[in-house]
């Protein structure tokens, strides 16, 4: 699990990293994609956890909640620079770092 785990957090990690660089260009369709691409990988590792019975990943799910309500805000304020940000600067550094710590506990 924790290796399909790793895996779907790479994923978002990429599509993040291209969803920003597409919406700081002006590339607002291409962003979009990525942004729908991204909530699908979100999804993912959602379930990932969901399956887990032994708790694991709660404070991250905690603190994934919290990233992604301000996210909400953003957009039902349409703050797509705030969006933006919030991606860039809150949900791509908790995903490396949850990578990290996944991949520690795996042993990879």
């Amino acid at each position: 699990m924790e290796s399909m785990m790793i895996h779907n957090l790479n994923l978002l990690h990429h599509s993040l990293i291209s969803l920003v660089a597409n919406w700081k260009r002006g590339s607002g369709y291409a962003g979009y994609m990525q942004f729908l691409e991204s909530t699908e990988q979100l999804e993912s590792i959602a379930d990932l956890c969901s399956g887990r019975v032994d708790g694991k990943y709660t404070a991250e799910i905690s603190g994934l909640l919290n990233i992604l309500q301000h996210m909400e805000q953003c957009i039902r304020n349409n703050d797509i620079i705030g969006l933006t940000d919030a991606m860039e600067f809150q949900l791509h550094p908790f995903i490396l770092r949850w990578t990290k710590d996944v991949s520690t506990s795996a042993g990879n």
